[in-house]
């Protein structure tokens, strides 16, 4: 015979009873079954054929009864016992792997390029499918001209330019006197044969001298300046054939330091002694210098000293 402690039979854990009550409630069973079968075993002998006893379940806290009609014992249930803790949580499972990626779908067709035609004002656009399309033209209507600016200020003259190559000399005329009435410019040496009249004042250049050995170029110019800087030694070189005359003036600046200065040993001198110069700082001295015989002598004068 099988006893149940639920409704449900076995493994009904919401109706089954503690031990303690199963306990009590089967040794009140084991009476009532000696009970029941005694009167089984007072039945069985007055019956004619063998009852089978079959147990059922009873109400929680009700006794055990036996019914006779229907050989079937009802056995009472414990009471229903006390939720159990809550078991710990389990550990997290390992992560699945990841997926794989999904394949990349085709290229839309599209626009490839454009171009634009400044003198138009179009851009054409090309594209994947040979359609492509052009716009019209997306220039702006021309604006209204601006009001003209003033006037710049006139710029700087430019520099005079060189002077140009000389003229051919002209043939030369007949025998007789020379008149110029205009302005002249002779540029070279130049030779007057016969009397020349000059109405006005004749220019020359002025030639600046550098350095501390010094040339005086007769056929350059006839007067000279010379600002010293050193001790200082002349040379005079293109004086006139002998039998022509050439004469020039030179202008010495002294120096803040007095130079001391070397003339030609062609240069007559009074009394055979060369001047001394002034000494001062920017002290002037003008000389003469006079030949006749090609440059074999200067006649050497002295024109004014400290003159500054």
């Amino acid at each position: 015979m099988a006893i149940y402690r639920g409704n449900g039979g076995a493994g009904d854990s919401t109706n089954d009873a503690t031990v303690s009550d199963v306990t009590a409630q089967a040794v009140i069973a084991s009476t009532k079954a000696d009970e029941a079968a005694a009167s089984a075993t007072a039945a069985a002998a007055s019956a004619t054929s063998v009852q089978t006893l079959t147990a059922a379940t009873g109400a929680a806290g009700s006794s055990a009864s036996y019914n006779g009609s229907t050989n079937t014992l009802t056995v009472p249930r414990g009471d229903t016992g006390a939720t159990g803790p809550t078991g710990a949580t389990g550990s997290q499972g390992i992560q699945g792997i990841q997926g794989i990626q999904g394949i990349q779908g085709v290229t839309g067709d599209g626009f490839t390029g454009g171009t634009y035609t400044a003198n138009t004002g179009v851009v054409a656009f090309t594209s994947d499918d040979g359609l492509g399309f052009s716009t019209g033209d997306l220039r702006g209507a021309t604006g209204s001209q601006g009001i003209q600016g003033i006037q710049g200020i006139q710029g700087i003259q430019g520099a005079t330019g060189a002077t140009g190559a000389a003229g051919a000399d002209g043939a030369d005329g007949s025998g007789g006197d020379a008149y110029l009435a205009q302005t002249q410019t002779f540029t070279g040496a130049k030779t007057f044969s016969a009397t020349t009249v000059f109405e006005a004042g004749i220019t020359e250049d002025a030639v600046t001298l550098t350095g501390t050995a010094t040339t005086i170029d007769l056929s350059a110019a006839t007067n000279f300046v010379h600002d010293l800087t050193g001790a200082t030694t002349y040379t005079f070189s293109n004086p006139a054939s002998t039998g022509n005359a050439s004469s020039f003036t030179l202008k010495i600046i002294q120096d803040s330091t007095a130079r001391a200065i070397t003339w030609p040993a062609s240069v007559d001198w009074a009394a055979g002694t060369a001047p001394t110069l002034t000494a001062t700082n920017n002290g002037v001295d003008v000389f003469v210098f006079y030949t006749i015989d090609g440059g074999t002598t200067y006649y050497g004068f002295t024109a004014g000293q400290a003159m500054a």
